[in-house]
């Protein structure tokens, strides 16, 4: 098990153009994941474009899937290195997705 933490952000217009971080912390030695390819899953879209915003320094490829059908299909087509699910999404849920990921 491990920990993932992003500074908390906040958009200063709708939209999601303008970004306001509100832990000054600076991460400066980021490690460069450009061979790595994460998988994000969220039925709220804006949810997607933040964690996008937090990850593009990491440099890594990521891709979004709006629900946990959508990710289970995905997986079938692609193998990735990271996948951040949403636990409470309509239809199929985080944990079932996971486990319908794992068969």
């Amino acid at each position: 098990m491990f920990t993932v933490t992003f500074p908390w952000i906040e958009a200063k217009e709708e939209g999601i153009r303008e970004w306001e971080v509100h832990d000054k912390e600076e991460f400066s030695e980021l490690p460069d994941f450009h061979t790595k390819t994460i998988l994000a899953v969220d039925d709220n879209t804006n949810n997607l474009k933040v964690l996008k915003h937090l990850l593009r320094r990491t440099k890594a490829q990521v891709e979004t899937e709006p629900d946990g059908f959508a990710a289970v299909e995905a997986c079938k087509r692609r193998k990735y290195d990271l996948i951040l699910l949403d636990h409470m999404m309509p239809g199929r849920d985080g944990l079932e997705t996971l486990r319908q990921i794992r068969r």
